[in-house]
């Protein structure tokens, strides 16, 4: 018997040490691990053929802000001056390697997917149950912007394969590659390669040479962290990365490399400064610090706003009104009796243009950006008082200059006594810590160590002094963190952060962004609030609550009128206030008294309107109940 055994003949599956019936079990699981392999191919190839394939070729739409009075009202469109489709013809061949190099190096070999490098990230992400890995080629990122796939999930990501293997089926690289770049965000509203060429080099696209070629490669790694209007050095390092990858794919020679690096960047401001109306300038401020919320983008966006044009428009007809009669021009559709008479003008004041010699209606857009410099300026905000949402801005006088006056400084003087009061009132029982209606006294009971640590939960944007300055308002301060204090205090404490965009959603309706609708938490408590606002310059008139005071050094005029529905705020006042007309006889009184009727005219008008518009929206409501 030990013989029979020894020489016994062996069977084939002996090779693989293992029993025939294991070897059936996984030439089955191999069988089903291949089925399932192919229905999902099936599955994912169905799911892109619902697609349609035309949509990678066809124009694409403009990125639009709607107002929020009517639903689906258009009220302009946030692409500006330079965007189009460009075709092959007009990109240089530098631009073309500079992409490649950077974003796939092997876009004019692959069929569009580089299995080996989507297998590997699919189980990187799969062992770290995130999504680290992406491993996108130029043709997948055109599937993702071109059909809004932006989830991060395994299933989107085999759509994307899907979809991209036909277009790939479809489309040349050339016509891949062009609209790639005519999809594709580049930071600072900007979409396609038309667009970013125009705004950040002033030129054409087939006019790009090296530098600006690599430099708009590298800023489509962080559009809104790379771009070189927000940081020149990180868009030039980015730039450098591109060159240096150009140079080892042997797209350049190191001596053109080095050469090219050392290259400054010149950024036309002609270009990137683009003339629009103040709503848009502040939607598009906005829209720059929600980035981080909804992402970079992809082919485009559109933008829901707290915007009711009705009012908008309101209040730009009666500013422009109110400063053409400071001005020394007519009135239209206001009385006179209701304005003060004007200043006489000093010696010193005669020798130039005065504001009374220089009507509105001469400074129109195409003119010298300087002469707006001269002219009196007034920036207005119309707030929801029961969220903060902006409902009307103007930001100055005319938006050709580039300005919005918000985001400019001022002394805040007596506006800023409010959240001296505050912090003394937070600071000990029934206030026994106020000077009332002295801010530097009280101020100086504090401290000015208490005092910053106390605005610190308002978030000031600019950096506080210590000493006297700071209790007496002598420092410099953004208009719109002057506001958004103030409307703290007016409204219980609560802390809003005066925003217009109200939803953000892509192109093809996926939803990016939407305000919380939640109410802030208290930065100031609500007792609080309540003893500061009872107290000058707060001063009550009738139902509504109201703040006017001179700004020092000449810093202008600040008026605030709030009531049940919304807010107003006004800062009235020059850019470069000449000596002439500031010290002439009866210039402060004058400014004041055109400040509070100027904000009492838009807050009676647009309190006027919101209560039409509400009486509409129950009388159509019910008429449609009754239907």
């Amino acid at each position: 018997m030990l013989g029979t055994g020894i020489n016994r003949r062996k069977r084939w599956f002996d090779v693989f040490g293992i029993s025939p019936g294991r070897i059936l079990f996984l030439l089955g699981l191999l069988a089903c691990l291949l089925a399932l392999l192919f229905g999902v191919f099936l599955w994912y190839s169905w799911r892109a053929s619902t697609y349609d394939i035309d949509l990678v070729a066809a124009p694409l739409p403009g990125c639009t802000v709607y107002d929020s009075s009517s639903p689906g009202l258009r009220v302009a469109e946030l692409t500006g001056k330079g965007r189009r489709d460009v075709a092959w013809s007009e990109l240089p061949e530098d631009l073309i390697h500079a992409f490649v190099a950077r974003e796939d190096e092997r876009f004019f070999e692959h069929g569009g997917v580089v299995f080996s490098s989507f297998v590997r990230s699919m189980l990187k992400n799969i062992s770290s149950f995130s999504y680290q890995q992406g491993a996108s080629t130029i043709s997948m990122q055109l599937a993702r912007n071109t059909y809004d796939l932006r989830d991060k999930s395994i299933d989107r990501k085999l759509l994307e394969v899907a979809l991209t293997l036909r277009i790939e089926e479809k489309y040349d690289k050339k016509a891949i590659f062009t609209q790639y770049l005519n999809r594709i965000y580049f930071g600072q509203d900007c979409y396609g390669i038309a667009q970013a060429a125009w705004h950040y080099f002033g030129k054409e696209v087939s006019a790009l040479d090296l530098s600006e070629s690599a430099m708009l490669a590298g800023i489509v790694r962080g559009p809104s962290i790379f771009n070189p209007v927000r940081d020149m050095k990180a868009a030039v390092c980015q730039r450098n990365a591109t060159l240096d990858r150009m140079c080892a794919l042997k797209m350049i020679s190191p001596e053109l490399c080095e050469k090219t690096k050392a290259q400054p960047v010149e950024i036309v401001p002609s270009a990137v400064s683009q003339a629009s109306s103040y709503v848009l300038m502040w939607v598009r401020g906005e829209l720059s610090e929600l980035r981080g919320q909804y992402g970079e983008g992809g082919a485009g966006i559109n933008v829901v706003t707290a915007l009711n044009l009705p009012v908008q428009r309101e209040i730009e007809r009666e500013t422009e009104a109110m400063l053409t009669f400071m001005e020394g021009g007519s009135v239209p559709l206001m009385v006179d009796e209701e304005f003060p008479p004007a200043p006489q003008t000093s010696s010193a004041g005669k020798r130039r243009r005065d504001f009374l010699r220089t009507p509105a209606r001469r400074m129109m857009p195409g003119r010298d950006k300087a002469g707006l410099g001269k002219c009196i300026q007034a920036a207005v905000l119309c707030v929801k008082a029961s969220n903060g949402n902006i409902l009307a801005v103007t930001g100055g006088r005319s938006p050709i200059d580039g300005k919005n006056r918000w985001l400019e400084t001022s002394r805040p003087g007596l506006a800023f006594a409010p959240i001296v009061f505050a912090c003394a009132s937070d600071f000990g029982e029934h206030g026994m810590h106020i000077v009332e209606n002295k801010a530097l006294e009280t101020g100086r009971r504090l401290g000015s160590r208490a005092l910053i640590r106390y605005c610190a939960r308002l978030h000031f944007s600019d950096s506080l002094p210590e000493g006297d300055d700071l209790y007496s308002g002598l420092f410099p301060m953004k208009r719109i963190d002057i506001a958004r204090s103030l409307f703290c205090l007016i409204r219980r404490g609560r802390d809003y952060p005066l925003r217009m965009v109200r939803r953000i959603s892509s192109l093809g309706g996926s939803s990016l962004y939407a305000e919380s609708a939640a109410n802030p938490p208290e930065a100031i408590p609500r007792e609080v609030a309540r003893v500061v606002t009872g107290l000058l310059p707060f001063q009550k008139e009738g139902r509504l609550t109201v703040l006017r005071c001179s700004l020092p050094g000449n810093d202008g005029q600040w008026v605030l009128v709030s009531g049940r529905e919304m807010a107003v705020f006004l800062w009235l006042g020059f850019d470069e206030p000449d000596a002439g007309v500031t010290s002439s006889r009866g210039y402060e009184a004058f400014m004041r008294r055109c400040a509070l009727i100027l904000a009492n005219r838009i807050y009676s008008r647009a309190n006027d309107l919101l209560t039409e518009q509400k009486r509409h929206e129950h009388t159509t409501s019910g008429i449609a109940s009754r239907d």
